[in-house]
């Protein structure tokens, strides 16, 4: 379960604008509807719907509203930005004896005789979802109801996030068989300005018929990922869905950019046939691939609660592409980053979510991102958008100042990531490899048997992860024989998070010594230096 960390909730984002601060804050004319829950209000004008991360779902939050960014004091006599928010959570709850049902409730329940007391509640879930908190304490709580007669519990939690005092406003509608929470989180310096506010978007929730959520059934039948998928972006008002012509991708988008969305799914075709003619499945990969693309920073941060340093992702639980559209700073990133991340994707299907070395893994990342494509051609290189992983590296290799070809390629993911700069080193290092296997390397820094290092690599580390998902399925089969039952789909389902790190560790070290143990390191990296210096063109 991954704990959020609640600064990057907030959006303390130093680089946004305070926009929306000299505004009056009013209730906009936009409903926030949620058929699947039965409820609807409108939200703070210009406040912005952004889609919930399953995991972040699993904390019972089922919508995000951010609000605009406001400069906050901190602690020293400093100020920092922070973005207003509104998280809404369904906490499910045990059917319970109504009374007064006839009185035009639409659907509310009246606990009685303390059937309440077990209840999930918000103030319980703030300090998992928002790690940073200290000294929650409530401040105030009253009952009360909206205008069209429906009550709602009001409770106001203040505490410290780490730089400054926040206040959450929480407002529970108690529905048939759960509650409905909206918590407004405001810095405690702003919160006079925007109470008003709140309360008068709270008066507009209302009851409505409910609809069954289309769930995937099958990942790999393109109609129903793009039935779900469209039934979600229905509760995610400025959302859409953008289908491609291959289907292997369905796109989920806030941009309204046509042209920018028509060349990022001919970057996203493209991308994918380079993927299939380097890395040729052995059988086609029917497993439809989700792509987010926000249209902002902004709301990136907010979906995807990453630090600056992040300018896209994929996850590997939730199987999906996240990227934004950069065309305020460059598109170039945009595009760059789109085919990173889109080789993870691809990668994670057609080696059966195996789990490589971030030289390799980070290394082609960089390498495809870098691609230019014309026409019919896919041309590698080494500069986008005024970033060249060759001009970080070279300074490096000069200096001698890089990390040692023996140490990157054992490097356990942490310790990688520690050090930027094996970002280029790894690109460099793929590039090299890459290049030489197309014969564009000259024969004074390539040996013939530098060819075989990713094949050989690729090919041990995937069958490693398949005998040891072999392992595990066929003791989970024993296990449910003794039990004198048959073993659960869910249970037969494996993948890298089931192993330990001692089993990855030791798939690793294998596929290390079938491809780089063949090889004489030193004179790779006296080649590896010689082609960085003066091989590349």
């Amino acid at each position: 379960m991954r704990i959020h960390p609640f600064l990057l909730a907030l959006a303390l984002v130093p680089a946004l604008t305070n926009e929306g601060q000299a505004q009056r804050p009013k209730v906009g004319r936009e409903w926030h509807e949620d058929s699947h829950n039965g409820y609807r209000f409108r939200y703070p004008h210009e406040w912005r719907v952004t889609p919930v991360q399953e995991s972040t779902k699993e904390f019972g939050v089922i919508a995000r509203i951010s609000g605009p960014i406001l400069s906050t004091k901190l602690p020293g006599n400093k100020a920092g930005n922070v973005g207003l928010f509104l998280s809404i959570f369904a906490f499910k709850q045990k059917a319970a004896v109504t009374r007064k049902e006839s009185e035009g409730t639409g659907g509310l329940r009246d606990l009685i005789d303390g059937a309440g007391a077990s209840r999930q509640k918000v103030k319980d879930f703030l300090p998992r979802l928002y790690s940073g908190l200290r000294d929650l304490q409530m401040s105030e709580e009253e009952e009360g109801k909206t205008p069209k007669k429906i009550p709602w519990h009001r409770e106001t939690y203040d505490a410290f996030t780490g730089d400054f005092d926040i206040r959450f406003d929480t407002f529970t509608f108690r529905l048939d068989d759960r509650d409905i929470v909206l918590t407004f989180g405001i810095p405690k310096q702003h919160f006079k300005k925007w109470e008003r506010t709140m309360e008068r978007c709270v008066n507009t929730f209302q009851i409505i018929p409910r609809t069954a959520e289309i769930k995937i059934e099958d990942h790999t039948d393109y109609a129903s990922v793009l039935a779900a998928a469209r039934d979600e972006t229905r509760t995610v008002s400025g959302w859409e869905v953008i289908e491609v012509p291959s289907k292997r991708y369905i796109i989920k988008t806030s941009s309204k950019d046509k042209r920018f969305l028509k060349e990022l799914v001919t970057r996203l075709e493209k991308s994918r046939d380079l993927f299939e003619r380097d890395f040729p499945p052995s059988k086609a990969i029917a497993h439809i691939s989700i792509v987010r693309v926000c249209k902002d920073r902004q709301e990136f941060s907010t979906y995807g609660e990453v630090p600056n340093g992040v300018v896209g992702f994929f996850s590997p639980t939730s199987t999906e592409l996240v990227v934004v559209d950069y065309k305020e700073i460059n598109r170039a990133i945009t595009w760059s980053t789109v085919t990173h991340e889109a080789f993870h994707q691809y990668c994670h299907f057609l080696f059966d979510e195996s789990e490589a070395h971030r030289w390799y893994d980070e290394g082609h990342g960089d390498y495809y991102g870098y691609f230019e494509f014309k026409g019919k051609k896919a041309i590698p290189g080494y500069r986008r958008g005024g970033r060249s992983r060759l001009e970080e590296i070279k300074p490096l290799v000069k200096a001698e100042t890089f990390t040692p070809i023996a140490e990157l390629l054992r490097m356990d993911h942490p310790s990688w990531q520690r050090i930027y700069t094996h970002y280029a080193q790894s690109w460099s290092v793929i590039y090299m490899l890459r290049r030489g296997m197309d014969g564009d390397v000259h024969r004074r820094y390539w040996k013939r048997e530098y060819e075989m290092i990713i094949p050989n690599y690729v090919r041990t580390l995937h069958r490693g992860f398949l005998d040891a998902y072999e392992v595990i399925r066929l003791e989970r089969i024993a296990e449910a024989k003794l039990e004198n039952r048959e073993p659960t789909e869910e249970e037969l389902n494996i993948n890298r998070f089931d192993l330990r790190q001692a089993q990855k560790e030791k798939i690793w070290d294998q596929a290390l010594a079938n491809s780089w143990g063949q090889i004489d390191l030193d004179q790779f990296q006296q080649d590896w230096v010689g082609f960085i210096l003066k091989g590349v063109d």
